[in-house]
């Protein structure tokens, strides 16, 4: 079985409650690699706080250009499914925050 060397993840809605599941993921040893969010002022602070090297406004861009293995979905709880199912469509592992 294959291990994986490096698990990345997205947060999405990461200047408001996607921001709050960085302590598990570093403690689990995965990667905060993007953050995503439409408060596009928020970004680079985001991107910083969370140690991420790619920053999107645009979900859907952020699916086709990045290498993610999961993202968390931390938006507004109507957008879960399709946000989930955008990722799934790019086998992407999704966590959904609600």
């Amino acid at each position: 079985m294959a291990t994986i060397e490096q698990f990345n993840v997205a947060l999405i809605g990461a200047a408001g409650r996607g921001g709050s599941f960085k302590a598990g993921f570093t403690a689990a040893g995965a990667r905060i690699h993007a953050v995503c969010d439409i408060n596009e002022d928020e970004l680079a602070t985001c991107a910083e706080k969370f140690g991420a090297d790619e920053t999107y406004t645009d979900y859907e861009t952020m699916l086709e250009r990045s290498e993610l293995d999961a993202v968390v979905i931390g938006t507004p709880m109507p957008l879960h499914v399709p946000q989930s199912i955008m990722a799934l469509d790019h086998n992407v592992h999704v966590l959904s925050e609600v």
